[in-house]
C-alpha cells in the first residue's frame, strides 16, 4: 500500500515538476512535443514499477502521467 501511495505521490509531483522546467525554459515546448511517445513508453513503465502486478493499477498511474505530460 505505501509503495502505490508513493507512485501515485511521484506522479502528481511529476505535472509540477514539467512547468516548472518549461517555465524557467530548461525543457522547450517543442522539445516535449518531440519527446511524447518516449514518455507514454516511460508512463507504462513507471505504471508497471511503482504499482502492483495488476493491470487496472498500472492504468490507474499511467493515464494520469499521460494526461498531466
Amino acid at each position: 500500500v505505501l509503495m502505490l501511495c508513493l507512485g501515485h505521490a511521484i506522479a502528481a509531483e511529476l505535472g509540477l515538476l514539467l512547468l516548472l522546467l518549461v517555465h524557467f525554459r530548461f525543457l522547450s515546448p517543442e522539445w516535449l512535443i518531440a519527446k511524447r511517445r518516449y514518455m507514454i513508453v516511460l508512463a507504462f513503465i513507471l505504471g508497471a514499477l511503482l504499482t502492483p502486478p495488476d493491470v487496472l493499477t498500472q492504468l490507474l498511474l499511467a493515464i494520469p502521467l499521460i494526461g498531466l505530460y
